[in-house]
């Protein structure tokens, strides 16, 4: 007797609705609505400028220290602490 192979089952296709398509002339006309009110959006300003002279101030503190401990240490051992440097920046 020979087994009949079991039809998968899954989605079935159904014919879906119409789709509406949008009325351009009616969209063309509409404002835009502003994401952010006039005093949201002096805040996200203000934010925005904040958070960039934060990273700014960093970057100069942390290029004042390099130039500090490179005045600091000897030529000698400048060319070791090259070498720990890309040792630990590639691995």
């Amino acid at each position: 007797m020979a087994l009949r192979k079991k039809q998968p089952t899954g989605p079935k296709l159904i014919k879906g609705q119409e789709l509406e398509t949008p009325d351009r002339e009616a969209a063309a006309v509409s404002e835009p609505t502003p994401l952010f009110s006039e005093a949201e959006n002096g805040r996200v300003e203000q934010d925005t400028e904040w958070f960039y002279r934060r990273a700014l101030r960093t970057v100069e503190v942390a290029d004042k220290l390099v130039a500090a401990v490179t005045q600091r240490v000897s030529p000698n051992e400048r060319s070791g602490l090259d070498v720990n440097v890309l040792r630990y920046t590639l691995t």
